[in-house]
């Protein structure tokens, strides 16, 4: 039996004492990827660098684009600005030419020229072609123009507007009493404040028009359209609102004493807390309209009656 063990002892594979040998033996020799003997910090600092780079180029890709994105929008912006200071120039020099031209028309005898004459007639169509070129900033600088000329006046039209585009212009504020607005285009257009007693502004569209707190004292509004028109607090005593368009337009605290209202649509309209003492609104379509908090005393109502429901 010992015999036996010798002899598997004896035939057994040598096995050598030389760890490099060993590892070989066992398929585990990883010197040839350079990391033998290494830690697991030495492997990251490795790695680390080459990361550190990549972040770094990115980042340096990434400013340099932010820079050059900031740089060509500050271009943009400033061309832009450039830009709008030559429309600026070309409007102010449109504006003036015209000034010049009205100027010594009326040196020539403008004002005082017979109706339908053919100095009017080239003056009405200098303007009309004029406020074509204009925005709404100049154009507004061009009515005022002629109003102070005394060239719209209502007793003296001496150029109609009539059909003249100045919709969406800023009035705020504007004295143009007694002017003649006839038909004139004002949509969108703002009076915010504006003193427009007894001016006429019959069969003007006037539809989404600011004219809260604006004077219109006796002005003649017959027929225009004021659909959706904010005239919250506007004064239209004895205003001619005869046929006018109203519907959806907000008369709140608006005072409508003495108001000829007749025909009118007021269709939807709001009228909370509107005078409306002594006017006049037979005939009027006031469906969808609540008139219940409106003051009403002495008013003539669609159907012809005469409400007297808040006189003292």
């Amino acid at each position: 039996m010992a015999g036996h063990q010798n002899h598997r002892k004896l035939n057994a594979p040598l096995r050598s004492s030389n760890p490099e040998d060993s590892a070989q033996a066992e398929g585990r020799d990883w010197r040839w990827t350079g990391f033998r003997d290494k830690t697991l910090w030495n492997v990251l600092e490795l790695l680390i660098l080459p990361l550190s780079l990549l972040i770094g180029v990115w980042y340096l890709n990434a400013r340099v684009s932010q820079q050059q994105e900031q740089v060509a929008q500050r271009q943009v912006s400033e061309q832009q600005q450039i830009d709008q200071m030559a429309i600026d120039r070309a409007q102010q020099d449109t504006l003036d030419r015209y000034i010049d031209d009205m100027v010594a028309s009326l040196d020539e005898g403008l004002l005082t020229s017979p109706a339908n004459s053919q100095q009017r007639d080239l003056a009405r169509a200098r303007t009309l072609l004029t406020l074509r070129s204009l925005d709404n900033a100049y154009k507004a600088l061009l009515l005022q123009f002629v109003y102070e000329a005394g060239l719209i006046s209502e007793s003296n039209t001496v150029i109609s507007l009539s059909r003249a585009e100045l919709s969406g212009i800023n009035l705020n504020a504007t004295f143009l009493a007694q002017a003649n607005l006839r038909e004139t285009l004002l949509a969108d257009s703002e009076f915010l404040g504006a003193k427009l007693q007894g001016a006429n502004l019959s069969v003007a569209e006037l539809s989404r028009a600011g004219l809260s707190d604006s004077f219109l004292f006796e002005a003649n509004l017959s027929r225009a359209t004021l659909s959706n028109a904010k005239l919250q607090r506007a004064i239209l005593v004895r205003a001619n609102l005869s046929g006018a368009d109203l519907g959806g337009a907000d008369l709140s605290g608006a005072f409508l004493v003495r108001t000829n209202l007749r025909g009118a649509n007021l269709r939807g309209a709001n009228l909370r807390n509107a005078n409306l003492n002594e006017a006049n609104l037979n005939s009027a379509n006031l469906d969808g309209t609540d008139i219940s908090q409106a003051f009403l005393c002495n008013t003539i109502m669609p159907d012809g009656s005469v409400e007297n429901r808040d006189c003292p």
